[in-house]
C-alpha cells in the first residue's frame, strides 16, 4: 500500500526534475524563511523605533514598490529571458534582507523592503514557467501553479514561537 502510494507521488511528480526541482526546493526554503520572521514582524519594527503607523507605511510601501515593478519584470523576462531574470534578481532579494538582519533603526527594514519588492520584478518570469511546456512538452498541472510550492507554510510559525520561547529562557524578550 505505501509503496503503490510512493509510486503514484513520483509518478505525479515527475515533471519535477533539473532546473525546476531546484526552482521548487528554493522556493520551499525562500517561503520558509521569509515567514519564519513574519509572526514577530510588527514587534521588530517598534524595537527598531518605528511606531505601528511607520510599520504600516512601510508594509504599504514595500507594496507599490512590487506593483510598480510587474509590467516591466514581464517586459524584461520577453526581452531578456526568464531564466536570466529569474536567477539575477532572487540575488537581489535575498541581499535585501541583509538590511533585516543588520538594522539598528526602523529606516534599514524600509529600505529591505523596497529593494527586495523591487527585486520581485521577476515574478511574472516566474509564474510563466509553469505555463510555458517543458522539453517533455508537459505542462505544471493547474493546483501546483495556484499554491506554487507553499508547503511549510504553517510550521514555521511554530518554529517561530519556539525560538522566541528559548530567547525568553535565556533572558531576552
Amino acid at each position: 500500500m505505501i509503496l503503490q502510494l510512493i509510486s503514484k507521488l513520483k509518478k505525479e511528480f515527475s515533471f519535477i526534475q533539473g532546473n525546476y526541482l531546484i526552482l521548487v526546493l528554493s522556493w520551499i526554503l525562500m517561503d520558509f524563511a521569509m515567514e519564519l520572521p513574519g509572526t514577530y514582524y510588527p514587534r521588530y519594527g517598534e524595537e527598531l523605533a518605528g511606531s505601528p503607523f511607520i510599520v504600516g507605511v512601510i508594509g504599504f510601501a514595500a507594496f507599490l514598490a512590487l506593483a510598480s515593478v510587474q509590467f516591466p519584470g514581464g517586459y524584461l523576462a520577453d526581452k531578456y529571458g526568464r531564466k536570466w531574470l529569474i536567477s539575477t534578481m532572487t540575488f537581489g532579494v535575498a541581499l535585501s534582507y541583509v538590511f533585516y538582519a543588520v538594522a539598528p533603526v526602523w529606516h534599514f527594514i524600509f529600505a529591505g523592503a523596497i529593494i527586495g519588492n523591487l527585486c520581485l520584478l521577476y515574478q511574472p518570469a516566474r509564474a510563466r514557467i509553469c505555463l510555458t511546456p517543458s522539453s517533455e512538452h508537459v505542462r505544471c498541472p493547474r493546483k501546483l501553479r495556484a499554491s506554487r510550492a507553499h508547503v511549510p507554510l504553517e510550521s514555521e510559525k511554530v518554529f517561530a514561537n519556539s525560538l522566541s520561547d528559548v530567547q525568553a529562557d535565556n533572558g531576552h524578550e
